[in-house]
């Protein structure tokens, strides 16, 4: 098992978490989106229980990680992929998707970015994400477009949804559709790692669920690297 999964697994066993300080690259980001208030935000302990208890799907994806096809960057790395496929999961569990389109989305959360050579703006990398993932992947013809679709999908503007549902020959454009908000919202909260410069903009989440997620992208970010620094280890239980 990776170091990093380990970390995170530790973060699931968390009690306690910190409150972040001035230390945090994305503290006043945090405190501008405190000030606007936002309705029906749920907190890191919240989000943390309702995986927990239902993570045996999460921990099992997670822990077949492909490490070898990871971008190997600290920005799209994965630290990155992890915490998209816990957003992805959470948002997943709250909209009670089918247990296939979970597998789908959690495949997408986790390869999303392997297409990539540099951590700069390229709207072509889920296209190039979606190449290697056909060379690996293995699902029934009608699941492989959808997550292809998804992959390929994320990197783009969102005008051009119905160009890669049919690219890809995809009929079932409810499905798709759904599946591809949660990545790019599962995506986008982690644009929080990115402070000022490029970080999270509220007015671009598609979803209701994840719109309810932006104090704790922060928080959950805060306290990993907390862990980390300190280097606890996960003790299994």
């Amino acid at each position: 098992m990776n170091k990093e999964l380990e970390i995170y697994k530790q973060l699931l066993n968390e009690k306690n978490f910190k409150d972040i300080d001035l230390s945090f690259i994305s503290y006043c980001k945090y405190i501008e989106e405190k000030n606007k208030e936002l309705s029906n935000q749920i907190n890191l302990n919240e989000f943390v229980e309702q995986i927990n208890s239902n993570k045996k799907e999460l921990i099992k994806s997670l822990d077949r990680i492909k490490k070898q096809y990871i971008y190997n960057s600290d920005i799209h790395g994965i630290d990155h992929n992890i915490r998209v496929s816990l957003y992805g999961y959470y948002i997943g569990l709250r909209y009670g998707l089918a247990k296939c389109d979970m597998k789908l989305l959690l495949e997408a959360c986790k390869y999303h970015d392997i297409g990539r050579v540099n951590d700069n703006e390229d709207i072509i990398h889920g296209f190039k994400s979606a190449k290697i993932l056909e060379s690996f992947e293995r699902f029934n013809k009608k699941d492989m477009k959808i997550l292809l679709s998804m992959v390929t999908y994320h990197s783009v503007d969102d005008n051009l949804f119905l160009n890669i549902a049919r690219m890809f020959d995809v009929d079932d454009l409810d499905r798709l559709k759904i599946l591809c908000n949660i990545l790019k919202d599962s995506d986008a909260l982690d644009r929080v790692r990115g402070g000022f410069r490029w970080g999270l903009d509220t007015k671009y989440l598609r979803t209701d669920i994840s719109k309810e997620m932006v104090y704790l992208s922060y928080e959950l970010l805060y306290n990993y690297e907390d862990i980390k620094s300190k280097r606890r280890i996960y003790d299994g239980k």
